[in-house]
């Protein structure tokens, strides 16, 4: 006799064929077992792997089938998966391998005890869901990272190889190089030591040319006279500046300010050029922008001896008949006071006027015996004063050496 179809019924039919589809659309083998090993339910996936239809498994033992992944699996193998969670009452994961045409297949294995009606676990759902590509993916990266920890240390030994070949070159070169300080300072010091003492000798020289100016000398007699007082106030010149360009170098110069009128002080170092300026018939002249002279408030001593380096330079290069003017003005507002020496010699390229007052700097086409030191000493002197020096020239047009000294009650900190 057919069971009447009711709205109850239809209503579990439903819901129950819904499970099913639910069931079977899992992608991982699912079936359950009891504690007699007899498999109640299984879904498409797990029939398919195991080769049988869902109804010809269900009944079944599932250690008869092959139901599970290990080879020696039986209920009297205390490795059996329902065994442990049944005896544990508690679910359990497990990873099994197995080979499938002599290629290694990886499961992971979840097991979940289920209670019935009694509250005793009656029997265990197995979910196997094959992780074999995961495993290969896991195996390939932990291949590439030991290739890259094998790369990493070889690398790693070869940058420490360079590395300490590179320590071992800079701790020789900075031996070399304290070496070669040391000789340096050897050197300089030697240099300053002899030139400090040169001074002696050639400031008695001067003496003794001076005092045979009174002597009565012919006229060629009297010229050689003078070329020789010149030469040995040109090197005593030399030696002070390269003396006290060292001293700059190492601030040590000693800076003694007083006030003095600049155009006096200008007159006066004319007048220690006047002698070599009459030999080339160049006529040297100063003059002041304004009513009065300005003050200035600097060492006087090495005031004039910038004068008479840029003098004695604009001398040099300045033709026979030519001229020097030496203009003097003071700018109230910045409280200095502007020297401005022009010359109308040869002038100055530009390419030279880019170094003209470093260190042993000669502009090459012109006097090949200068030694470059009187513009440095000249830079450094008015630096030393907080001025400024600079020089606006073109080549066969002349040239005007500027500078910058303070004016008298100006706190040039």
């Amino acid at each position: 006799m057919k069971e009447e179809e009711t709205p109850w019924n239809r209503i579990i039919k439903k819901s129950r064929d819904k499970f099913r589809s639910d069931f079977d659309a899992i992608p991982d083998g699912v079936f359950s077992v009891d504690r007699n090993f007899n498999i109640r339910s299984t879904n498409k996936a797990f029939a398919n792997r195991i080769g049988l239809s869902p109804t010809a498994i269900v009944g079944s033992k599932c250690y008869e089938l092959g139901a599970c992944t290990k080879k020696d699996c039986h209920p009297d193998n205390d490795d059996c998966f329902a065994n442990t969670v049944f005896n544990a009452g508690q679910a359990d994961l497990f990873v099994t391998r197995s080979e499938t045409a002599g290629k290694p297949v990886y499961f992971e294995i979840h097991v979940l005890p289920i209670k019935g009606a009694s509250a005793y676990f009656e029997h265990v759902l197995v979910i196997q869901r094959n992780i074999t590509q995961q495993r290969n993916l896991e195996k390939r990266l932990e291949h590439y990272n030991e290739e890259l920890q094998k790369q990493v240390a070889d690398q790693t030994g070869e940058l420490k190889a360079a590395y300490d070949a590179l320590h071992s070159k800079k701790t020789r070169l900075e031996a070399v190089n304290r070496k070669l300080r040391k000789l340096e300072k050897l050197k300089q010091d030697l240099t300053n030591m002899v030139i400090h003492d040169l001074k002696g000798p050639l400031f008695e020289i001067l003496a003794n040319l001076d005092l045979l100016k009174v002597a009565a000398f012919s006229d060629s007699e009297q010229e050689y006279l003078e070329s020789a007082i010149l030469g040995a106030e040109e090197m005593f010149r030399m030696i002070s500046n390269l003396l006290d360009i060292t001293r700059m170098e190492k601030r040590k110069l000693t800076i003694k300010k007083e006030r003095f009128n600049a155009l006096e002080a200008v007159q006066e170092s004319i007048s220690k050029v006047r002698a070599i300026s009459l030999l080339k018939n160049i006529s040297v002249e100063a003059f002041v922008t304004e009513d009065n002279s300005p003050i200035i408030e600097a060492d006087k001593n090495i005031f004039g001896r910038i004068m008479s380096n840029l003098l004695t330079n604009a001398i040099t290069y300045t033709s026979e008949g030519g001229w020097i003017k030496i203009g003097i003005s003071h700018d109230k507002n910045a409280k200095l006071v502007r020297i401005d020496v022009a010359d109308n010699g040869c002038g100055v390229s530009k390419e030279a006027q880019k170094t003209i007052f470093k260190k042993f700097e000669v502009a090459q086409d012109f006097n090949a015996t200068s030694t470059g030191l009187g513009l440095t000493f000249c830079r450094m002197a008015v630096t030393a004063h907080k001025g400024k020096i600079w020089l606006t020239s073109k080549k066969g047009k002349g040239a005007t050496f500027s500078f910058l000294m303070p004016a008298a009650g100006h706190n040039n900190k």
